[in-house]
C-alpha cells in the first residue's frame, strides 16, 4: 500500500503544480495594445521584439542576463532590436553613444562592457569625453567615435527616439514592444520573470495570427 501511494501521490499533485505555475495573460493588465502600432522590420517568419532601455538604468542592467537567456530560447522566432530611451533629456548622451557604436559597427562588442563599466565598475560615463576614452579602451579610434557621436546618422536616430518618447506609452525602462503592437514592462508584466512570460505569450500570439 505504501509503495502504491508513492506512485499515486505525485500523479494527484501534478494538476496542482500545473495550476500553481499556470498564468492568465490578459490585454490591459499584463500588456497594452499600441494604437497606432510602431513600424517593424523583422524578417519573414520572425517577430520583432524591441527593448527600450537606458545604460544608466540598474534595472535594465539586471534584465540583461534574463533577456539574453530568453533570446537564446526564442532565437528561431524573434528578431531582436534595442532602442535607447530619451524619457529624460540627460539620457541623450548614452543614446548618442549607442548609435555611434552602431555607426562604427561595434554595437554588440561595446554593449555589455559599457553596461558593466557603469554598473559594475561605477564609472561616470556621462559626457562625450569620458565616453570617448571608454571607447578608445575598447579598441575604437577615439576621433572616429567623436565624429560618429555628432554625425548626421546619430542626429537622425536621436530625432526618432524623441518621437518615440513623445508617444507617451513608456513611463520607465526597461520596456519591451512586441511586433510594434504590444507593450509590456516589469511593472505591469510582474517582474522580470513575469515580463518574459508575457513576451513569450505575445510572440506566440502574433505568429499564430499570421
Amino acid at each position: 500500500m505504501k509503495r502504491l501511494l508513492t506512485w499515486i501521490l505525485p500523479l494527484l499533485l501534478l494538476p496542482l503544480a500545473v495550476a500553481v505555475h499556470a498564468r492568465d495573460i490578459d490585454e490591459g493588465i499584463d500588456y497594452q495594445r499600441l494604437s497606432p502600432p510602431l513600424d517593424t522590420d523583422a524578417p519573414a517568419g520572425k517577430v520583432e521584439v524591441m527593448e527600450i532601455f537606458w545604460y544608466g538604468c540598474p534595472h535594465c542592467y539586471h534584465l540583461e542576463p534574463v533577456l539574453h537567456k530568453w533570446l537564446e530560447e526564442h532565437a528561431d522566432k524573434v528578431h531582436f532590436v534595442r532602442r535607447p530611451s530619451l524619457l529624460n533629456p540627460h539620457w541623450e548622451v548614452h543614446a548618442r553613444a549607442f548609435y555611434a557604436a552602431q555607426a562604427l559597427e561595434v554595437g554588440e562588442r561595446i554593449h555589455q562592457p559599457l553596461f558593466d563599466a557603469i554598473h559594475k565598475d561605477h564609472r561616470r560615463l556621462n559626457d562625450l569625453d569620458s565616453l570617448a576614452r571608454f571607447f578608445a579602451e575598447q579598441g575604437v579610434d577615439e576621433q572616429a567615435f567623436r565624429d560618429a557621436y555628432n554625425s548626421f546618422y546619430v542626429e537622425t536616430q536621436i530625432r526618432r527616439e524623441r518621437e518615440l518618447a513623445g508617444r507617451g506609452f513608456v513611463n520607465g525602462v526597461p520596456a519591451v514592444v512586441i511586433d510594434g503592437q504590444y507593450f509590456t514592462d516589469a511593472t505591469i508584466g510582474g517582474g522580470f520573470d513575469g515580463m518574459v512570460q508575457v513576451m513569450s505569450h505575445l510572440v506566440d500570439k502574433v505568429l499564430a495570427e499570421r
